[in-house]
């Protein structure tokens, strides 16, 4: 059964959670919520065998976050300044966002020449925690 809960509370969703009745509780064995602590409280409280797992929105809305700040540290590093739209970060940014296996032939083109311009940094000469080097590392072309 797939339901959402009204309301943005560790409270609405343990009174919800309460109003169903043990039955339901304990028939429930995956429950999926966002990042709130208050969601993972009640489930805590009212779900005791169930296992709470981040819902697939917010895995992947963390993940983007995480590769937009590597770019942006990267991008200050490289330029001394903030992105730009001219800088070569900037200017795939939405192509480093994409999984590897969603990029077509030239998206690969533009991020191999947007990431391998004199002075930006690349695989090979960038920080391990650079976009460019976590790009090389895990999203390798496909042939």
């Amino acid at each position: 059964m797939r339901d959402l809960v009204p309301g943005r509370s560790g409270k609405v969703y343990e009174t919800w959670l309460q109003n169903r009745g043990e039955e339901f509780k304990a028939g429930v064995k995956v429950a999926t919520l966002d990042p709130f602590r208050g969601y993972q409280n009640a489930i805590d409280e009212e779900l005791e065998d169930a296992a709470a797992v981040l819902d697939a929105f917010h895995v992947t809305k963390l993940g983007v976050d995480v590769v937009d700040e590597v770019r942006r540290r990267v991008q200050q590093d490289a330029t001394g300044h903030r992105g730009r739209r001219d800088d070569p970060l900037d200017k795939v940014r939405n192509v480093l966002r994409a999984g590897a296996n969603r990029l077509t032939e030239r998206q690969w083109d533009r991020l191999e020449r947007h990431t391998s311009r004199p002075g930006t940094p690349t695989a090979r000469s960038s920080s391990p925690g650079s976009a460019t080097s976590v790009c090389a590392r895990s999203a390798t072309k496909p042939t």
